[in-house]
């Protein structure tokens, strides 16, 4: 039986879960990684963390003896080559317990989870009789299976009551999965929990993370928008060139870049790898030094039939221009860095055509 709490909040969502097939289940790897990356968290209580543990320790109980028979029994499976190591390795008890236990416990810490204390509950000398298996409990290694058996049903009480009580004291509503219909019952009775499905949990989550994430990209892109032009300033610095009717010049130099209208768009977003695409367009005024033939003193060569310049006009021009950019982004533990900034203008030069004489100075 699989029971989650899930709790959600102004930044985000958070989960407590209290199941032990945590690794390679899709949907425990899901919930990991989505507290990983700080979209959720999950918490459990202390009850849930001992029973986890003797449940693991309960369901390896007399494993070695059932692997050598099952070797014995299977002994053809020897020569398949797949299985060798398997029947050639020695599988103890404590090596299989304490395998599975470090997976939980590395669950518990890759998942950044957090254990609620019962101890405001029950009283931890009762809850060490439950797990010890003193009276009036069932003996160690007997834990109850059962809904029936009432006894069962007494680890789920202290931590739905460790939970409701957080809740209750975070004024926080908590969404509820579970088959149980005793959790279900109780959803109905405190106004903090909300009984759900786990499925669309999941669902709902993976897509507010996504929501999360582009949120906050975008906020980290307006914050490098001064980084962002000032290299696209040192593409365009010193480089272009302009056209008078037919005749041509050169840019010589440029300076007090200046950008507005600055729009941004996501192109690619790869939350898994950590990689952003960027789209930016903006009006960019700038001043243009420029360097071309003077034709008024110009002399014309009738053999070659073109202008002679003899004299050249060095001038600024005040120009505006409309420029498109590709920026590609990597973000890695919250923190963004730009790694490259690719032009996207019609042209990376810069083309002036008939400029405005006016503004020259």
């Amino acid at each position: 039986m699989e029971r989650f709490l899930i709790v959600q909040v102004t930044e985000g969502l958070r989960i407590i879960a209290d199941n032990y097939n945590f690794e390679h289940n899709g949907k425990y790897v899901e919930l990991q990684k989505l507290s990983k990356d700080g979209y959720i968290r999950i918490l459990i209580t202390d009850i849930v963390a001992k029973e986890v543990e003797a449940n693991i320790i309960k369901s390896t109980k007399g494993i070695e003896e059932k692997i050598k028979k099952f070797s014995n029994d299977q002994r053809i499976l020897k020569n398949y080559p797949p299985l060798n190591d398997y029947f050639n390795q020695n599988h103890s008890e404590n090596d299989i317990q304490s395998s599975i236990l470090n997976k939980f416990k590395r669950f518990l810490k890759n998942g950044k989870v957090k254990v609620l204390s019962s101890k405001k509950v029950c009283d931890e000398e009762i809850i060490k009789a439950y797990f010890d298996g003193s009276a009036p409990f069932k003996p160690k290694g007997e834990i109850a299976e059962k809904s029936s058996d009432k006894r069962f049903e007494f680890p789920d009480a202290i931590s739905l009551s460790t939970i409701e009580k957080w809740a209750d004291a975070n004024k926080t509503k908590v969404f509820v999965v579970s088959n149980d219909d005793g959790w279900k019952e109780k959803c109905k009775d405190n106004k903090f929990l909300i009984s759900t499905d786990l499925a669309q949990f999941i669902a709902d989550a993976q897509e507010s993370s996504k929501k999360y994430f582009e949120k906050k990209i975008k906020g980290k892109i307006q914050k490098l928008i001064p980084e962002i032009t000032k290299q696209l300033e040192e593409i365009y610095k010193d480089s272009g060139e302009f056209f008078i009717d037919e005749y041509e010049g050169e840019v010589t130099g440029t300076k007090n870049y200046k950008f507005s209208n600055i729009q941004t768009s996501l192109l690619e977003l790869d939350q898994e790898e950590g990689k952003v695409s960027v789209w930016l367009s903006a009006n960019m005024t700038v001043d243009i030094d420029v360097s071309y033939g003077d034709t008024d003193t110009a002399s014309y060569d009738s053999e070659d039939k073109n202008l002679i310049i003899h004299n050249w006009v060095e001038t600024t021009w005040d120009t505006e221009l409309w420029i498109e950019a590709k920026i590609e982004l990597q973000i890695e533990d919250d923190e963004v860095e730009i790694m490259d900034v690719i032009d996207q203008t019609p042209s990376s030069q810069f083309k002036i055509q008939n400029p405005d004489w006016e503004n020259c100075y």
